[in-house]
């Protein structure tokens, strides 16, 4: 409430977070059949969180948009079945979230921390992301870790480029 009251007060957007499990990390290690269990009840639950948004702030103009807080990393989704167990995943949510707001906007994130070389960490995330609906992806580096160095940050940025050029011509 304090932060859809100061977005208007101020008039800014909000973009509000939907659930995060503090498990996410541990859960998304799971064999393929579970994994896909997990993310199908994760669906669920940002269903049910996003009625409840709905219920106390739908009226809001200043609230702009949802973020899914399940980051994707450059470590766990190398695997193209994982990456489309993953894909599935957000596609559906952003669906489901847009049937009950379709004029409010879906973003997640993503990040890299040097454990997959700049090219390839670029293209799986183009692939988990294609045809999922999603608006806004935030791009995290690991510069408040220095992981990765400064002077590999460039690479995975511009690998991140020229992924997105070519999928998005």
């Amino acid at each position: 409430e304090a932060i859809v009251s100061a977005a208007a007060r101020e008039n800014l957007s909000v973009i509000l977070g939907l659930e995060h499990d503090p498990n996410w990390w541990n859960e998304i290690t799971a064999p393929p059949e579970v994994l896909r269990d997990y993310l199908l009840v994760r669906v669920s639950r940002q269903e049910i969180l996003q009625k409840a948004l709905l219920e106390r702030f739908g009226a809001e103009t200043h609230w702009t948009g949802y973020y899914i807080a399940d980051e994707i990393d450059d470590r766990s989704w190398r695997d193209p079945a994982r990456q489309t167990i993953l894909r599935h995943y957000i596609a559906l949510l952003q669906e489901r979230l847009r049937a009950r707001d379709p004029a409010r906007t879906v973003g997640i994130s993503a990040f890299y921390r040097g454990r997959t070389e700049p090219g390839i960490t670029a293209t799986n995330l183009v692939a988990v992301l294609a045809e999922t609906g999603i608006d806004h992806v935030l791009l995290q580096d690991g510069a408040g870790e220095k992981d990765p160095p400064a002077e590999y940050r460039t690479a995975y940025n511009q690998a991140f480029e020229a992924a997105w050029s070519e999928a998005l011509p």
